[in-house]
């Protein structure tokens, strides 16, 4: 064993501990509470289940897993004390700090080896197995084909837990700052594993705050006396408030809020520009790709040119210009070009010729004519954002290929319960990264059985390609399986990238707030000042 980060991780432990960041040095004559707007309530409140971006923002503030982001982004215990990497890279050895849960129990290293097997076990619905998957026998215990004893975690005592990986993994420890390696309250769990996890009276937590208040619009998270590091937690509480865009950019002017816009909510598209010239809106990089999903079962979009029609007639520049307009440049693949791993675009933005062409040819494959052609129908989430970017799109579609797309909005919810079910025929979509590697975008379209996926594609060719990557030590050369992998899903248009989005928030009275490219903020150190 050799202990790989033990120096350098437990000084900027106790760098965060005893001397943090000044300015996280919050005023004491001002009351510590802060008001947020989030643009809808989350989906559920267990880290194992989560998908949304309301629902990951809110696990960080209830949960934390062995490693965590400091106030800079880098990577530090949390719940460890320290951790013993073996030499070839495959067993890591955590020892763990004495922590609480919220009702004054001790978290433990069973908690964790708990979590993450029922994340495997074949019967539980975690949209985020595959990220479980580097542990040693983790896809075979999820597949049904092993047992769940054969995983490679293992809880040896209270505060000692093994882990073993199928291979060595360069971004592990990045891993288990994510929602979906968070522990939960084994109790708690097997009591509530029917409900939504929403009951503020029974949810047993570990963060640096804990629920408080879950009841129609309102979500109230408050100060956790038990936290480990509670004496760095200013906040005393965040209200979060359940509104609308226009709504909540309402309430904001009006004093009634303190932070509206990302990653919890959106600004109202009109409204961008005017921000952005008073040099009120704050815009910052962020890691992700917004896309459209393709239900590639469904009759014509099973076809790949109609798919290649259909992304080539997307007027990309156009969309980022007139109507999102907060800096957001167009996509041509789905890894984000900050990761380095395009070098040439994919392919040309609104090539009418290529579209034409390609929807020609379908035709004649299919032996049909355009007004032949069944009802095609775009499933997307409400709001105001997202409805002009359909309508924009819709409009470009009949332009240029004389055929109308029809529209459908839905509630949350049951937009994430159609997509599971496959019952759309296209979808507007997004993925902002966990951690920061290409693969992480890659991934989520490894499995057609994979519930992050929800396009029934899925090509061997890829699944080789990302496969051999990850026994690849040679950075270069793992670039260059990646690209050959995004190449592939892209020339077969199972998705269809429309841009990199940036994200754009208004905020008051708020400081000391770590606001993470790949799409969460953490209050941790926040303060009202």
């Amino acid at each position: 064993m050799r202990k790989l980060i033990l120096p350098l991780l437990i000084l900027s432990c106790l760098q965060i501990s005893c001397n943090p960041d000044p300015r996280t040095a919050g005023p004491t004559d001002t009351k510590q509470e802060i008001r947020v707007g989030i643009s809808s309530e989350p989906q559920v409140f267990d880290p194992r289940l989560i998908r949304d971006t309301p629902s990951v923002n809110v696990s960080h503030m209830l949960f934390e897993g062995l490693m965590q982001k400091n106030y800079v982004g880098k990577v530090v215990p949390a719940i460890a004390r320290y951790v013993d990497i073996s030499a070839d890279g495959k067993k890591y050895t955590f020892h763990l700090k004495n922590t609480l849960w919220s009702d004054g129990s001790l978290v433990t290293a069973y908690d964790f080896e708990y979590s993450w097997k029922s994340i495997l076990d074949p019967n539980f619905p975690a949209p985020n197995a595959y990220q479980l998957y580097i542990l040693k026998g983790a896809r075979n215990a999820k597949s049904g084909k092993a047992s769940l004893d054969d995983v490679g975690v293992k809880a040896l005592n209270d505060s000692v837990l093994v882990v073993e990986l199928e291979h060595p993994v360069p971004y592990f420890l990045e891993l288990t700052t994510t929602h979906f390696y968070s522990p939960v309250n084994r109790k708690w769990a097997e009591e509530t594993k029917d409900s939504l996890y929403s009951d503020p009276k029974t949810i047993i937590t570990n963060g640096p705050f804990k629920l408080t208040q879950s009841l129609g619009n309102d979500i109230v998270v408050e100060k956790n006396p038990l936290y480990w590091d509670a004496d760095q937690v200013h906040l005393e509480k965040i209200s979060l408030y359940v509104v609308n865009e226009n709504t909540a950019l309402q309430m904001f002017q009006r004093g009634e809020i303190d932070w509206v816009g990302s990653p919890m909510s959106t600004i109202p598209p009109d409204a961008i520009p005017t921000l952005k010239n008073q040099g009120k809106l704050t815009i910052t990089p962020a890691d992700g790709v917004h896309f459209f999903r393709i239900n590639t079962s469904k009759e014509i979009l099973d076809q790949t040119k109609i798919r290649k029609a259909l992304a080539y007639s997307i007027n990309r520049k156009e969309l980022v210009d007139h109507v999102t307009q907060a800096n957001q440049e167009p996509a041509m693949g789905i890894v984000p070009r900050s990761y380095g791993l395009q070098t040439i675009p994919h392919f040309k933005d609104y090539d009418i010729t290529a579209a034409w062409s390609n929807f020609q040819d379908a035709l004649n494959d299919l032996k049909m004519s355009k007004d032949d052609l069944p009802e095609i129908t775009l499933l997307y989430t409400q709001s105001e954002r997202n409805h002009k970017i359909v309508q924009a799109i819709q409009e470009q579609w009949r332009k240029t290929l004389g055929f109308n797309v029809k529209l459908e909005a839905c509630e949350r919810a049951v937009f994430y319960e159609r997509l599971h079910e496959k019952n759309y025929d296209i979808s507007i979509g997004s993925w902002y990264g966990d951690i920061r590697d290409p693969i992480n975008f890659l991934e989520v379209f490894k499995y057609k059985a994979s519930r992050t996926n929800n396009t029934e594609w899925e090509n061997s060719k890829y699944i080789a390609l990302l496969d051999k990557s990850s026994l690849e030590a040679n950075s270069y050369e793992r670039k260059i399986l990646l690209r050959k992998a995004e190449n592939i899903i892209i020339d077969d248009m199972a998705v269809i990238p429309l841009y990199y989005p940036t994200f754009n928030h208004l905020q008051e009275g708020v400081s000391g707030v770590y606001f993470s490219e790949l799409g969460y903020v953490d209050f941790k150190y926040a303060y009202k000042d």
